[in-house]
């Protein structure tokens, strides 16, 4: 990378609405730190309270799934790796979060992401309100509700993708609007 290119990357991210980035290793205290970044920089532009506590909740879940659903690498030591972008759009916010999923990762997420993307408003409350009522499954680390949660509050049905990188690897991407 060349030290001239930053201020270009920047001007363009702030052209595209971009409010928060940040690319790399997370864990809790990664969320707590940005956290509280985030819910400055949201007071600081007069962010309505609703929309704030959507867009602070949705970021929280993004980089919870990084934690809980990437797979590490081999360094057992080292820790999940992702994206989170926040952004201003012209009806609203976007929260894009992305990180590196297994094959089994990526078929699990895909069948659960279409279910909830089918569902309307009323069936997604029954959804996210039975799943409290579950167990979780052996593939989650919570009762399955991070998906409805985001779809719930998302002004929008779910965005997703899975970019192929390697034999077994995926780059999943998630979009959420509010």
């Amino acid at each position: 990378m060349v030290i001239n290119d930053i201020y270009s990357r920047k001007r363009s991210m702030d052209k595209d609405g971009i409010i928060f980035s940040y690319s790399g290793p997370v864990n809790q205290a990664v969320i707590e730190g940005f956290g509280n970044v985030l819910r400055e920089r949201l007071n600081r532009d007069n962010i309505g309270m609703g929309e704030s506590i959507k867009i602070f909740s949705i970021f929280v879940e993004q980089l919870q799934n990084v934690i809980y659903y990437s797979p590490k690498g081999l360094n057992s030591n080292e820790l999940n790796s992702g994206m989170i972008t926040i952004g201003k759009i012209e009806n609203g916010y976007f929260v894009l979060g992305s990180n590196e999923v297994n094959q089994d990762q990526k078929d699990r997420l895909e069948l659960k992401l279409k279910r909830i993307i089918s569902m309307s408003s009323d069936e997604l409350k029954k959804e996210y309100k039975n799943a409290r009522k579950r167990d979780s499954d052996e593939h989650s680390k919570g009762a399955g509700l991070g998906f409805l949660e985001m779809a719930r509050k998302s002004s929008k049905p779910l965005e997703y993708q899975f970019e192929k990188i390697s034999e077994n690897r995926y780059y999943f991407t998630i979009n959420i609007t509010i």
